[in-house]
């Protein structure tokens, strides 16, 4: 009886000894994700906000056209700044009866401020804000200088190098926003 218990004891000991053998204790770090630092985007956004506040009379937009540099500060913030292209027709009510109709282009420079709260290497939701400055100008040589600015509720990125995604906001870019681009 004793040679049995003797017997399983060390058999149960040298399946402990092989056991923790393959579980050596490393100090290798995990691999960090690493991020690309750099974004170009193209955006495409409706203009339903946009001639709401910043037209007269009964403006028939054609969408607000966008492209943005981004640049990753940290994992969670980016800055960058779009340049925003909006043509419209016009028609407005003209003294005594009547319209009048003609082009105008607005043309906005704004910096941003971008604040990714989900980072996964092919998806990114974030939020964002932009203010900046930019000019309408019109087929009657007239043109003002106005502020601009973009306020992004939600945002989605789908992709890792090459991306599409989708924005619902408000602001020069419209209500809704589609863009597409390339980090790196």
């Amino acid at each position: 009886m004793k040679k049995i218990t003797l017997t399983i004891v060390l058999i149960s000991c040298a399946s402990i000894i092989f056991a923790q053998e393959n579980a050596v204790v490393s100090n290798e770090q995990p691999k960090k994700i690493e991020f690309p630092k750099n974004e170009i985007a193209l955006s495409v956004g409706d203009n339903m906000f946009h001639t709401q506040i910043w037209e007269y009379g009964d403006p028939k937009g054609f969408g607000s056209y966008s492209l943005s540099y981004h640049y990753r500060i940290k994992k969670w913030l980016w800055c960058g700044a779009y340049v925003n292209v909006f043509p419209t027709e016009e028609r407005r009510y003209k003294y005594g009866g009547g319209y009048s109709y003609y082009n105008s282009t607005k043309i906005s420079v704004a910096p941003s401020l971008r604040f990714s709260y989900f980072n996964r290497p092919i998806v990114n939701i974030y939020s964002a804000a932009s203010v900046g400055w930019g000019m309408s100008i019109n087929e009657n040589d007239k043109s003002n200088l106005n502020v601009f600015f973009q306020v992004t509720f939600f945002g989605v990125s789908i992709g890792k190098k090459f991306f599409g995604g989708a924005e619902v906001g408000i602001g020069y870019k419209g209500l809704f926003c589609a863009n597409f681009g390339y980090r790196f």
